[in-house]
């Protein structure tokens, strides 16, 4: 993957919540016949680091907020937005992660709700082109009945 990716590709296993399965092995090993692949990989316990993601030292673990509780808010994702868009990278990247936010949050909240945090949050009340790409009819039908 590495050779023919134009960036360099890690593993991570990333656990979210503390519970029965809250530790992992490094390393993954299997054989087929005399063919054998072993694969070693970090882990990263995310509940150890999630004052740090909040406090913005981590800005790729940002979208991985809300699936660190049991019964995710608006408000944790408001505070997923808000974080991205405060980080200094660059604007494509704040993009794909308030994407990523989204699609993840998506899992537990309604569209509409994420969508008008979105446009909240987001600057000059433009969503990501991928957002507006994949809602499009979705935000021109509310567009139309706000304006009536």
């Amino acid at each position: 993957m590495n050779e023919r990716l134009p960036y360099p590709v890690a593993l991570l296993a990333i656990y979210l919540n503390r519970g029965r399965y809250a530790s992992f092995h490094s390393e993954f090993s299997t054989q087929v016949g005399i063919l054998k692949t072993r694969t070693e990989f970090d882990v990263l316990l995310l509940w150890n680091h999630l004052d740090a993601i909040r406090y913005g030292a981590i800005p790729a673990l940002i979208p991985l907020m809300t699936l660190c509780e049991e019964k995710p808010t608006v408000e944790t994702f408001r505070q997923e937005i808000e974080l991205i868009q405060k980080t200094e990278l660059p604007a494509k990247e704040k993009d794909y992660l308030s994407t990523f936010s989204f699609l993840i949050a998506r899992k537990d909240l309604s569209r509409e709700i994420l969508l008008t945090v979105m446009k909240e949050i987001h600057p000059m009340n433009q969503l990501p082109d991928i957002l507006e790409d994949l809602f499009e009819n979705a935000l021109k039908d509310r567009d139309a009945k706000n304006e009536a």
